[in-house]
């Protein structure tokens, strides 16, 4: 991951005002990827091939206190997960008020692939990565809604050029107690589930060598505190 003082910003940008900051920003935004919705942080594509995460439309009490406090925990993890393959790279916070990562060029969010356009290696490829955030002790906790795999909103999985990456960790969870921890992997595996039912519907009866589908599906008691955790 990049230091800040090796990226294509202003060697002072650190000390910059939120209305320098601001305006340096709408200088070098390519578009919105995702607009002004307070207090969701704003997204953009910039002309230097990174994304940008700022909370500058947001109230400046919110700004100054939560939403410094989501940047430098979503940067956390992004440093705590260096080096897995399929998660963003090139993270840095040149300012206290913006993260900026690598801009995935041409990836599409999962729900938008084709269905026979995805290949079964995806499915292999999203059970590595779920296994390498979380042998790092992390839990995204928000990939996608539905266990039938209806995609009703993004679901922070993309596809690119063969690659499956899994993006936006402002929800993820560190340093989680142990009987937690393993609750909350457990809405992460749905993502599994998830896939498999909307691409692969056939291999659910009869799961290729080296699966067993049924060890990603939540006990009775783990089903219900999903459910009232908005995961299921």
């Amino acid at each position: 991951m990049s230091n800040p003082s090796l990226s294509p910003f202003p060697q002072n940008l650190a000390s910059y005002s939120s209305s320098q900051l601001r305006a340096w920003l709408d200088g070098h935004t390519v578009r919105l990827l995702r607009g002004v919705e307070p207090p969701r942080a704003t997204l953009r594509q910039l002309d230097c091939g990174l994304i940008a995460k700022d909370f500058l439309d947001s109230e400046p009490w919110y700004r100054y206190t939560l939403g410094r406090w989501l940047l430098g925990r979503e940067e956390r993890i992004y440093r705590r997960l260096e080096g897995i393959e399929g998660i963003p790279g090139r993270v840095a916070r040149p300012h206290s008020d913006l993260l900026v990562m690598e801009y995935l060029a041409g990836a599409r969010d999962l729900k938008k692939v084709p269905l026979d356009q995805l290949p079964w290696s995806a499915l292999e490829q999203l059970r590595a990565l779920l296994e390498a955030i979380h042998s790092r002790g992390v839990v995204h906790f928000d990939i996608g809604h539905d266990s039938n795999g209806d995609y009703g909103r993004e679901t922070n999985l993309l596809w690119r050029e063969g690659r499956l990456y899994l993006i936006d960790f402002a929800g993820s969870l560190s340093g989680v107690p142990q009987p937690l921890f393993k609750l909350l992997v457990q809405a992460d595996n749905l993502a599994i589930l998830k896939v498999l039912r909307r691409f692969f519907p056939q291999k659910e009866e009869a799961p290729p060598p080296g699966w067993d589908f049924k060890a990603y599906e939540p006990r009775p008691w783990e089903r219900r505190l999903l459910k009232k955790l908005g995961k299921l």
